[in-house]
């Protein structure tokens, strides 16, 4: 089930939030179908987010300003090596 982060991210402040649902193409709901979580992990627990998105939650993601480090992390999709949004960090 691919990943997908939505493309309404919003600037609140010291935070930047950002919804993660899986990807609405898939054929059955998810386990987690209907629910909605608020990932505030850092590093070391964010793929815990990425797992709850796949299993059909719908997570919403609470970054620190300019976004969260993984978001600069290599590989990069060519001509986006300064767009955050632009890490292959988590393409699947």
């Amino acid at each position: 089930m691919p990943f997908r982060l939505s493309a309404a991210s919003r600037t609140d402040g010291a935070c930047m939030l950002r919804a993660m649902t899986a990807a609405a193409d898939s054929a059955a709901p998810g386990p987690l179908d209907g629910v909605r979580v608020i990932d505030l992990a850092d590093e070391r627990a964010e793929l815990a987010g990425r797992v709850l998105a796949d299993l059909g939650a719908e997570v919403i993601r609470v970054e620190p300003p300019g976004g969260a480090p993984s978001r600069r992390r290599p590989p990069f999709e060519d001509g986006r090596e300064q767009d955050p949004d632009g890490s292959l960090y988590w393409a699947s």
